[in-house]
């Protein structure tokens, strides 16, 4: 099982894909842009556009 938004060469394995939410869909705490400053910083995104109803974030899904 893979949890993943694309099908990818590491998931040929995976007897099912189970689809992820979008960055654009989700809101998260970019730690990236923490890594590449000179000043200490948090970058917070929100979500753009809400997800369908069958789509779960991925913590959930782990969680259940």
């Amino acid at each position: 099982m893979a949890v993943d938004l694309f099908q990818r060469e590491s998931h040929r394995h995976a007897h099912w894909l189970i689809p992820g939410t979008h960055f654009l869909e989700r809101e998260e705490f970019s730690s990236m842009v923490i890594a590449t400053r000179h000043v200490m910083s948090v970058q917070y995104t929100a979500p753009s556009v809400s997800p369908s109803w069958d789509v779960r974030p991925e913590s959930e899904f782990f969680v259940e």
